[in-house]
């Protein structure tokens, strides 16, 4: 009898735990429903593209770190909200800018085809075999100093993100010889999705 009684007593402390627990992620999700999105822009971001006449494809990187906790923190309206509430990470848009190009030196030295094209991805090491591309571009640009890159605004990127390590990396081809190295900085704008 006193068996039956202490197995029962476990078995109602462990439903009366798994309840609580899952009471508390719906307490959770309830919270983050009033939380508006956050945009994020990171502007930091400079890949240098060293001068070469190599033209096979390559990449190149810039490693940031960023502590996506404390941004959520401090821009969520001082509820108590933290990067564990965020459901989904949006890419807005991407914008590049050569910093230090001259006519010999821009994003007219690329290769624009379908199946070659300067490509940038990201990922928390630099690591271009698992990075996710988040923004390529098809056709020669009309300026060659600036490029804004078509991006996909539904790729939810969340499950890349470690929130402190964020590493850009720039794939390209080259079709002309570089004469000096290009610094590339990218202006990358997120959305936070609470929902």
């Amino acid at each position: 009898m006193k068996k039956i009684l202490t197995a029962s007593l476990i078995i109602a402390t462990f439903l009366g735990l798994t309840s609580f627990f899952t009471s508390c992620n719906k307490i959770k999700d309830a919270v983050a429903q009033n939380v508006p999105d956050i945009t994020y822009e990171d502007d930091k971001p400079i890949i240098t593209i060293p001068a070469s006449s190599n033209t096979a494809p390559q990449s190149s990187l810039d490693n940031i770190t960023f502590d996506l906790n404390d941004y959520v923190k401090n821009n969520a309206g001082g509820s108590g909200i933290d990067y564990s509430y965020v459901k989904h990470v949006y890419i807005q848009s991407i914008n590049a800018t050569i910093i230090n190009g001259d006519a010999n030196n821009n994003f007219n030295n690329f290769v624009y085809t379908s199946t070659s094209n300067p490509i940038i991805a990201f990922n928390t090491t630099p690591d271009y075999a698992t990075a996710t591309q988040i923004g390529s571009y098809t056709t020669k640009p009309t300026d060659p100093y600036n490029v804004t890159f078509p991006v996909s605004n539904n790729t939810d990127i969340l499950s890349h993100i470690n929130g402190k390590n964020w590493v850009y990396l720039y794939a390209y081809q080259l079709s002309k010889p570089t004469t000096k190295a290009m610094q590339i900085k990218l202006d990358v704008k997120y959305t936070l999705a609470f929902k």
